[in-house]
């Protein structure tokens, strides 16, 4: 199994998950929790497509390397947080 950390925004009436290490590979849910279940089924399907086109599957970054990442510094400082997400 391999940990991917995601970013959780609230927005207006939902949750957003994003994948940083998996671009273009996002959810929304109405709850956090239905977010984050979507967003796991998502970078399932994400790492399935890329093996099978060929692509190498991304190294995911630890919390400590994305918490220096700047376009993620603002997010959180915004009231975004982390998720794992697993994939096998």
């Amino acid at each position: 199994m391999t940990k991917f950390i995601a970013i959780v925004d609230r927005m207006e009436g939902a949750y957003d998950v994003h994948v940083p290490d998996c671009p273009g590979c996002a959810a929304i849910g109405e709850t956090e929790n239905e977010a984050i279940r979507k967003a796991g089924a998502a970078l399932s399907e994400w790492v399935g497509l890329s093996e099978t086109t060929g692509l190498e599957r991304p190294a995911p970054r630890t919390a400590e390397a994305l918490r220096s990442d700047p376009h993620i510094i603002g997010r959180l400082a915004e009231g975004a947080v982390f998720a794992v997400l697993e994939v096998a």
